[in-house]
């Protein structure tokens, strides 16, 4: 879960990574499990979130690809 607490944070997923989602300050998303994704501060302020892995005992949290040079 991924609360953002100022700023903007833009995500762009692996499987389309042309489509910004873009997330204002107040607002938040889940990130989905099992899918690569980049998040970024494309806004003119700093980005501050608050995010809340839940996860099984000794699963991976993430999920490294390559640089999507996004």
């Amino acid at each position: 879960m991924v609360s953002v607490k100022s700023g903007t944070a833009t995500e762009y997923h692996a499987d389309d990574p042309n489509t910004p989602h873009v997330y204002p300050e107040g607002t938040g998303f889940v990130e989905n499990v099992g899918h690569a994704h980049l998040v970024k501060n494309e806004g003119a302020t700093d980005l501050e979130v608050v995010v809340i892995h839940i996860v099984p005992a000794g699963a991976a949290i993430r999920i490294d690809e390559p640089d999507p040079n996004l």
